[in-house]
């Protein structure tokens, strides 16, 4: 605006009284009463004067505001002080801490009607004080960042998450299919998503054998969702399997019988069975299914006995939703497992789950036969377990102060998938 007052204010000799109600105006404060400006030269000093119509001593003035509102508003150009200010430095000046205090507000709101949700929200295997531990981490600003700070947009991500939370755990679902059916959009729930991950944050809070999950890792994630039913990747989940009878006629049972009759260990991804579900039927009452944690058994029993070998699955570690699914198939079919893993900690972690599940009879995998085979056993690292099917497992391992692995006694297992094959040996009566 070409206006002489306005120019007169943009003055470099009156930019110090430009910048002193500019910053009253940012915090909110009035344009009224007085205002002193010191340390100023004589040039500066001399215009404000006339500028304001105030008195001054030396390099100190004293503005009369009201005064200097009505010299503006004498003018007939301007309705305030306000006015002019805002126009000599080229906007409307936002009140700072009124906007501050109003955003406040907005995001005090927001997390109490998070924890009012996270009450109201009831889902069996989710700790509502875990929910609300989350809660406060995200008080630390990544939903705040996430969401560019706006308070209801996070506050409708909250409500989305939890509504979503209340509809696991699922039948084994690829995480595209769930997220469409929640949300209309099958990626709404991937990691580069701000729904995706809040709602993988609050489900690893809420759940007790989640709580401390490294997020950053893929792997950590896809536990997290497979142990709800979440499939994040069908092609990537799958069991390691050798010379499983299967009896139908789908896609899977045919590609399971072209492997077993060349001995040959096959891998089946979450996708065949949710397309070409495979049926398995036991030839006898409870018949042996052997269970390994790693894949070096399998792949030395394959060699070994090629197709003559009993039917065997592999755990690989922490068993993911594919190999649950299988298991589960087998077990209601009629089989009975057998199951071999780490004698460590972790691997009796694994072995309480499978046991929990499944009643499976240790297969050379009890007190009496843990033992250590070498000296290159690796120390064991905490925490402890105990065994659920073996009381007396724990202290053995813990005694000895190493992990076993599985790998070093291969050829002791194998000696009893031979005597299985060559005449039913019971090769475990140790359990």
């Amino acid at each position: 605006m070409d206006d002489p007052l306005v120019t007169r204010l943009q003055s470099a000799e009156c930019q110090p009284l430009l910048d002193r109600l500019r910053k009253k105006l940012l915090q909110g404060e009035p344009l009224s009463g007085k205002c002193r400006l010191s340390g100023l030269n004589e040039q500066q000093r001399r215009r404000i004067v006339e500028l304001t119509g105030s008195s001054s001593r030396g390099k100190t003035i004293t503005i009369d505001l009201e005064v200097f509102q009505q010299v503006v508003h004498n003018t007939g150009r301007f309705d305030s002080l306000r006015q002019l200010v805002e126009t000599a430095v080229g906007g409307p000046i936002e009140n700072r801490r009124a906007n501050r205090a109003s955003y406040d507000a907005a995001w005090t709101s927001v997390w109490e009607s998070a924890h009012r949700l996270v009450g109201e929200t009831n889902v069996p295997f989710i700790s509502a004080d875990g929910l609300t531990e989350c809660l406060q981490d995200l008080r630390g600003g990544w939903l705040v960042r996430a969401t560019r700070r706006d308070s209801r947009l996070a506050l409708d991500l909250i409500q989305r998450a939890l509504k979503i939370l209340q509809q696991l755990p699922l039948e084994p679902t690829p995480l595209s299919i769930f997220a469409a059916e929640q949300t209309g959009d099958a990626h709404s729930l991937d990691q580069n998503q701000t729904l995706g991950r809040l709602v993988i944050k609050l489900l690893a809070a809420g759940s007790c054998s989640s709580k401390n999950a490294d997020l950053r890792r893929a792997g950590s994630r896809r536990i997290l969702w497979e142990s709800v039913g979440v499939v994040t990747d069908e092609l990537s989940s799958s069991a390691l399997v050798l010379n499983l009878p299967a009896t139908g006629e789908s896609l899977t049972d045919k590609m399971l019988r072209q492997h077993a009759a060349d001995g040959m260990p096959c891998r089946v991804t979450f996708r065949h069975l949710r397309l070409f579900r495979p049926t398995f039927s036991s030839n006898q009452t409870r018949q042996p299914l052997y269970v390994c944690e790693n894949p070096s058994v399998l792949a030395a029993a394959a060699d070994r006995f090629g197709s003559r070998c009993p039917p065997m699955v592999c755990v690989e570690g922490q068993p993911g939703l594919t190999c649950w699914s299988i298991l589960q198939m087998l077990h209601r079919s009629g089989f009975q497992l057998n199951y071999h893993g780490d004698f460590d900690w972790g691997g009796l972690r694994i072995a309480n789950k499978l046991y929990e599940a499944f009643a499976f009879r240790p297969w050379r995998f009890s007190a009496s036969d843990h033992s250590t085979v070498s000296s290159n056993h690796r120390p064991l690292k905490p925490p402890a377990a105990e065994a659920l099917w073996d009381a007396d497992l724990a202290d053995a391992i813990r005694s000895s102060g190493v992990a076993v692995e599985e790998e070093s006694l291969i050829e002791l297992l194998l000696s009893d998938l031979d005597g299985t094959l060559r005449g039913g040996l019971d090769i475990l009566r140790s359990g």
